[in-house]
């Protein structure tokens, strides 16, 4: 199959909200059903007389977003930003994400084929955890099985932000990885010399999945502390960052969510910290780079990959 079909069931009041989330991750071919609308439709309409079992059907059914994405291993990440971008969207209801014509665990494996060894910047390979790989090329060999989460090493944001953190990692920093999901970042951190990893995300299993992946990557367990949580809904969280300071801090989450924990990092820096983020669409890049500005930040590089971009700032 070259294309798979994903459908997000929702309450049909959270459709703007969720819609605005898929957008800000540069999804925007997207199918709405909103059982308002027929309804809307029989209520101003004289053309009706009769109405079809379908037609019943949508009346009384839930509301979805559908969209499509090539089956391949960024597909993965795509379909984990999507799931990301509407968890911090504040819906009403609870949504239900739904694989169309390929049931969920046969994409949980089928995907795989398409994910091998990723050279990325200068000194990192990424190798998927079921791929052999018999030379590294000199390189730190980045090992990774991302589960549910987003993080392959297949999405150029994931891309940008380990190449970035080349540079900004120095050796025994401490590290905070904002939306951590496989962890790959985070041990993309500590393989080039951080001496401890900080990881949140707001996924349930993402911890989870962010400590296997550490731990296959060799990295000491008291190197490595994971968080599921909200910084932005949790102060005790907030609190417990801002008393533990970091050297760097990379987010690599969506330009909406990033423009608003811009106002919180500060707090969680040390003196001197760099700060990765990432996720952002470059249709959104002036708004980005307007909320660095508004939060006394200055932009000291920025990368783009395809249609998304990548910025290094420091306060």
């Amino acid at each position: 199959m070259e294309w798979i079909a994903i459908k997000i069931v929702l309450e049909p009041d959270d459709i703007d909200n969720a819609y605005a989330a898929l957008l800000s991750i540069g999804i925007d071919g997207v199918s709405i059903e909103d059982p308002r609308e027929w309804q809307e439709c029989l209520d101003t309409s004289i053309y009706y007389d009769y109405v079809g079992a379908n037609v019943e059907k949508s009346l009384a059914g839930p509301a979805s977003i559908t969209f499509y994405v090539k089956n391949s291993a960024e597909a993965k990440d795509v379909i984990a930003a999507a799931k990301n971008a509407i968890a911090a969207a504040c819906l009403e209801g609870t949504p239900q994400f739904l694989l169309d014509e390929m049931n969920e665990e046969d994409w949980a494996n089928n995907w795989k084929q398409f994910f091998h060894p990723i050279p990325v910047g200068d000194r990192i390979i990424i190798k998927p955890s079921w791929e052999e790989l018999d030379d590294a090329g000199g390189r730190c060999v980045l090992e990774i099985d991302p589960s549910s989460s987003f993080g392959t090493g297949s999405h150029a944001t994931t891309r940008l932000c380990l190449k970035l953190l080349e540079k900004a990692v120095h050796e025994g920093d401490d590290v905070l990885d904002m939306g951590c999901g496989s962890g790959i970042l985070g041990v993309g951190a500590a393989l080039l010399g951080a001496g401890t990893v900080t990881g949140v995300d707001i996924e349930e299993g993402a911890d989870r999945t962010a400590a296997e992946n550490f731990r296959r990557n060799g990295i000491a367990a008291n190197k490595v502390e994971l968080i599921c949580g909200n910084v932005l809904e949790d102060d005790r969280l907030k609190k417990k960052l801002e008393e533990r300071k970091f050297d760097v801090i990379v987010a690599n989450i969506v330009a909406d969510v990033v423009i608003m924990m811009l106002k919180i990092f500060h707090g969680m820096a040390k003196p001197g910290a760099r700060f990765i983020l990432s996720g952002i669409i470059t249709e959104r890049i002036d708004d980005v780079k307007r909320a660095v500005q508004e939060n006394g930040y200055r932009l000291i590089r920025m990368e783009t990959e395809e249609d998304w971009a990548a910025m290094v700032c420091e306060r």
